[in-house]
């Protein structure tokens, strides 16, 4: 076992490598430029003063390095093509290299349009509004077009548009010479001769991987531990912004659903509120330019390398990406490690149990006869109060139209069992007095009419009404439908109450636990949030809090249980889909291990049966749930991300979501890269497993 949990760690390493490389090379196909998306540039900055900032912040991401330790290309490519800035111009030239060769007059004829560019800027004044903007348009047009005929259409236009100043037509005429030179000299047959380029280590994968930033010093150490205590501090401040702007909400939420007279106190949290959210301004005004003061002032590091916990930084507000995802991921991993401890601990005893009843059809077993007995005392208690409040007047229609709508009803009970429906009664109550054994399905359609009746009547004549009988109604009624005798064959016992006979109950869990699979968790979800969370359908009904989550920073055990209680809903919303196939998985393995010769002897020899499940079956047949159970580990990353919006979590789903959108995708590949790991980290944790299952398996 030693030997082989060895082996399988070692083999985690390579894999490790090969994950990185494949999430870094994904990194470097996305569209857009990272350095426009960090600078977020625009309006009529003079590209020559943004060069600088870009030069700058191309360092600043790393990005000024060839992209890996080696480059095979063709002749035509210039081992050097990686320093060009921006994006769009290296692209441009990359495209004439393919399509030329001849690099160096690719190189003059890109020098001559950066020249006629600051002539342009240079010379914009002269010409109006709406010159400007058409200048602007084939300006841009002009960086990406490199076919033969639509750039020379292209510069036509443009001589035509610029012919009124002299500087700009002869250095657009110097662009023509150069092209016209480009396509003298052309070489095409050079991009079909390979070329090998090294790099050495001082490349982006390198630094991405392993970092710049010196592993042993710490150069200039005040200034960066300063940056980084600001950079943890504006973190923080921004947890704290989230929480602010939800308890926001929260209390605009509360404020529309009372009445002006109630409205003092929360007006008064909401006057505190603001008074925080201007103390917050204030310091996060101070952090920030205690930053940007110090930004210029440090040595430039682009990374301390991903072994070290550094995913880069996000495009949208500059923040590290490891810290932005831990903001996330706290509440989508307790959601997600709760609600999977739950499905497993709930799932692999039933399915266990579920294969019992199969394996063993002709066995009786009391089912549920004490829950049964409560449900027909809750059952009685809501009748009592309903006439309860007849005699007070607050229904007293309900009765008679009940029994109106079950007299109409009283012919068809007739004429569906061809017997009167009073002897049928007295029969089965003679039958349960007596402690007689016999077999009731005969009943089934009998109780199921009667549920059925009293559920509809409850329904349509009491919706809108709110007594406590109607909320204990439409919990025991459901409860019935699916528990009641007509769902399979049942005996009645003097000693042990109503019996289910023979593999009926694995048909009856089996049936319920589809139906929970089948429902949208989404629209559960919905119906929780309307019913259960908001006194819309009654102040009684407001059973849980509203969305959102506590905004404290400081743990305490009470904040805990705070926290689950407000998770209570969405962990439901998670979970209740997974019993179905977590305890179908279970119950098969146990099916094909139940019957085995193994099995038959342990039998043989008198053990009881949970040694003989529990003890020899059960450990045999978790192969499966070991499958299963390799895809936890990136499912506890992954947010649900219907049930985070709908119960207002800043979970993982939403994260990515807002990430794609954003185009921020130094985000989305750290995401990416963590769900990928801890793939490979079950798939280890999931072979160790098997070989303690079955200490036979050799690697």
């Amino acid at each position: 076992m030693f030997l082989y949990t060895i082996k399988r760690l070692l083999l985690f390493i390579p894999s490790f490598f090969l994950v990185s490389l494949l999430v870094f090379g994904l990194s470097r196909l996305v569209e857009g430029d990272p350095v426009d998306m960090v600078l977020n540039k625009g309006g009529e900055e003079s590209p020559f003063a943004s060069a600088q900032a870009y030069r700058q912040k191309a360092r600043e991401l790393g990005l000024d390095r060839p992209a890996f330790y080696f480059r095979l290309s063709s002749q035509a490519y210039p081992k050097d093509l990686y320093q060009l800035q921006p994006q769009q111009h290296s692209t441009l030239l990359s495209r004439l290299m393919d399509q030329y060769g001849a690099a160096e007059h690719c190189m003059a004829y890109y020098q001559q349009l950066k020249n006629w560019e600051q002539l342009y800027y240079e010379q914009k004044a002269a010409f109006s509004y709406e010159e400007k903007g058409q200048l602007d348009q084939l300006k841009e047009e002009l960086w990406q077009r490199y076919e033969e005929r639509p750039l020379d259409v292209l510069l036509d236009s443009l001589a035509a548009k610029t012919a009124k100043v002299a500087p700009l037509a002869l250095g657009l005429d110097s662009v023509r010479r150069a092209l016209h030179q480009l396509r003298r000299e052309a070489r095409p047959y050079e991009t079909l001769i390979p070329q090998l380029y090294f790099y050495g280590l001082n490349n982006q994968y390198h630094v991405w991987m392993f970092g710049d930033y010196p592993y042993f010093q710490t150069p200039d150490s005040s200034i960066h531990h300063r940056l980084d205590s600001c950079y943890a501090q504006l973190g923080r401040l921004n947890l704290v912004q989230d929480s602010l702007d939800r308890l926001a909400r929260r209390l605009q939420f509360q404020l529309e659903q009372l009445d002006s007279q109630a409205q003092a106190p929360l007006l008064a949290q909401i006057g505190q509120l603001e008074q925080q959210q201007k103390q917050f301004n204030e310091n996060y005004r101070q952090l920030a330019a205690e930053r940007d003061r110090l930004l210029p002032l440090r040595e430039v590091y682009a990374s301390r390398g991903l072994i070290r916990g550094d995913l880069g930084i996000s495009y949208q507000d500059q923040q590290p990406v490891l810290q932005k995802i831990w903001a996330a991921l706290r509440w989508t991993l307790l959601m997600n490690l709760l609600a999977i401890l739950i499905s497993y601990g709930v799932s692999v005893p039933l399915g266990v149990e579920m294969a019992s009843w199969r394996y063993r059809p002709t066995a009786y077993y009391s089912f549920l006869s004490p829950l049964q007995l409560i449900f027909g005392a809750l059952l009685a208690l809501c009748f009592f109060l309903q006439l309860m409040e007849l005699v007070s007047g607050a229904l007293w229609a309900v009765i008679p139209l009940q029994l109106a709508f079950i007299g109409l009803n009283y012919r068809a009970f007739l004429k569906q069992w061809g017997r009167s429906f009073g002897p049928e009664i007295r029969r089965f109550a003679k039958a349960l007095l007596r402690g007689r054994m016999l077999d009731i399905s005969e009943y089934s359609l009998l109780f199921l009419q009667i549920v059925y009746l009293w559920f509809w009547v409850l329904l349509f004549l009491s919706w809108g009404l709110q007594p406590l009988w109607l909320k204990l109604g439409f919990l025991v009624l459901p409860l019935f439908f699916f528990l009641g005798p007509w769902r399979g064959q049942w005996r009645l016992s003097k000693q042990k109450g109503l019996e289910l006979v023979g593999d009926q109950r694995d048909k009856l869990s089996s049936n319920f636990l589809f139906l929970l699979y089948s429902l949208p968790s989404f629209w559960l979800a919905s119906l929780l949030v309307v019913f259960l969370t908001t006194a819309t359908y009654g102040a009684h009904y407001d059973w849980f809090p509203t969305q959102g989550l506590p905004n404290s920073q400081v743990f305490s055990w009470g904040l805990l249980g705070d926290y689950l209680y407000h998770l209570f809903l969405p962990i439901f919303a998670i979970t209740y889909g997974s019993f179905a196939y977590l305890s179908r998985q279970m119950r098969s393995a146990m099916l094909q291990v139940l019957a085995q010769d193994y099995i038959r002897t342990a039998r043989a020899k008198g053990l009881r049966r949970q040694e003989v499940y529990w003890g020899h079956a059960f450990r045999n047949a978790l192969f499966p749930l070991i499958t299963l159970f390799s895809a936890v580990f990136p499912r506890a990353l992954a947010g649900a991300i219907a049930i985070e919006l709908i119960f207002d979590i800043n979970g993982m789903g939403l994260l990515v979501i807002e990430a794609i959108r954003a185009y921020d995708w130094p985000l989305v590949f750290g995401v990416t890269l963590m769900a990928a790991l801890l793939t490979i980290l079950g798939n280890l944790v999931a072979d160790l497993l098997y070989a303690w299952v079955d200490p036979r398996l050799k690697y």
